[in-house]
């Protein structure tokens, strides 16, 4: 025996070389397996620990970057019913009435040809209200019939009858002109006596006396209607027949103009106006025809939609403290006239209506002050802070994240959700 093979037959057999099946067809991609070094059980952990903490702080972060509170708010409400209940209103500056109102005017001119049965010459004085204002003294003082009264551009106008203006008042601490409206007259017939409402006047018969400078007067309606000038004749049934259908559809259309043009915040209820029509002239347009100009002006009573809720509210709520209130559908309100007869908007006197009907009524809810009291306050502090609100029926605060006890310092990070008041 060879002394290689000796050494070989004592080799243990785990250590003996292994021989290599090889394949003829996947010669030389035979794949050789390498083992990685895996970690140890405390390295592991470390890893682990690592990664959890990285997720926590990175939750942390956005936690606090979408930090903020929401604050939901229920108003408070009240189901309010009149049944033919009656209220006095006053316009606006009076210290009377339960409400103010306002007076609202809209007015239209439109043409229309119409077959006439002749001219004419007609000679008309022009027309119309001014208020004269008493600044001398606190006594009244009397204006003679026929007193005079001069517009810029020198032309003279006429009251028909004596007139006692009254005094200088105390009104909200200052001392104001007493006023009385009363109607004048042009002193001559004739178109350039024509003016627009605001037209200024003075007393020429009260020049050179200590008078003159206290004594002034304003148009509060255009002075129209005069003229000089051959005009087309209708005679009454050619007039009556064409212009009575046309006032109708005049009205109708000044009437939905002004109910469009009803300023925010106030009300315009059907029975709280008046409508009327003038012709304003009426010239030859061809052989036998005539062109008239009708004048259609509407003249309305708004109501301020808060200061009607605010009367609701006091007539009906107890203990209510004026707070700031709304009504969440006005219309479901009828108000009528109670002396229909006696009412005329252009007067701007008090008048009584009837209230019927059911509405509800809605507390306001400042949103902008609440996130001021809130800022910066402890959550337990928000019961003691709503209970200033007295229209906050009930509330609910949620503080991201979850674990701040606090309200955030900055106002803009919280946010009041007021909920949706359904009938």
């Amino acid at each position: 025996m060879s002394q290689e093979n000796k050494f070989e037959d004592i080799s243990p057999r785990d250590k003996r070389s292994k021989k290599i099946k090889n394949n003829s067809s996947s010669a030389g991609s035979t794949k050789i397996r390498k083992h990685r070094p895996r970690l140890s059980k405390r390295a592991r952990v470390g890893v682990w620990i690592f990664v959890l903490v990285s997720l926590g702080s990175l939750c942390f972060a956005v936690l606090t970057l979408f930090s903020g509170a929401v604050i939901n708010i229920q108003p408070k409400t009240a189901i309010v019913e009149f049944d033919s209940e009656e209220f006095s209103a006053s316009y606006e500056g009076s210290n009377s009435g339960d409400i103010k109102y306002e007076v609202m005017e809209v007015s239209e001119e439109q043409e229309k040809i119409v077959n006439a049965s002749g001219i004419e010459k007609i000679e008309e004085k022009a027309s119309g209200k001014i208020v004269i204002y008493n600044d001398y003294k606190r006594s009244t003082q009397k204006l003679i019939d026929n007193t005079r009264f001069k517009a810029p551009n020198g032309l003279i106008y006429k009251i028909k009858e004596a007139v006692r203006v009254p005094g200088q008042h105390v009104a909200g601490g200052e001392l104001v002109p007493g006023e009385l409206e009363v109607k004048v007259y042009a002193n001559k017939v004739g178109s350039k006596y024509n003016l627009e409402k605001g037209a200024e006047f003075t007393v020429p018969g009260l020049k050179g006396t200590e008078l003159y400078d206290g004594f002034y007067a304003k148009a509060v309606t255009d002075i129209s209607g005069g003229v000089s000038e051959m005009r087309p004749v209708l005679s009454s049934e050619d007039k009556q027949k064409a212009l009575e259908n046309w006032k109708s559809e005049l009205k109708e259309s000044i009437r939905e103009k002004a109910f469009s043009q009803v300023p925010e915040g106030f009300h315009l209820y059907e029975d709280m106006y008046k409508i009327s029509t003038e012709i304003v002239s009426m010239k030859q347009e061809g052989e036998g025809e005539a062109k008239i100009k009708m004048k259609t002006t509407f003249t309305g009573i708004i109501l301020h939609e808060s200061d009607l809720a605010r009367m609701v509210a006091s007539s009906k709520v107890e203990g209510y403290d004026d707070s700031s209130v709304y009504l969440k559908e006005v219309e479901d309100y009828k108000l009528s006239l109670k002396d229909p007869q006696y009412f005329d908007p252009m007067n701007k006197k008090p008048f009584n209506f009837v209230l019927d009907g059911e509405s509800l009524l809605v507390w306001k809810i400042n949103a902008e002050e609440l996130k001021t009291d809130l800022a910066g306050e402890n959550k337990t502090n928000l019961d003691d802070i709503l209970s200033e609100y007295k229209g906050v029926s009930k509330a609910q605060a949620n503080i991201r994240p979850f674990w701040r006890m606090k309200f955030p310092g900055d106002k803009r990070d919280i946010k009041v959700k007021l909920h949706k008041v359904e009938n």
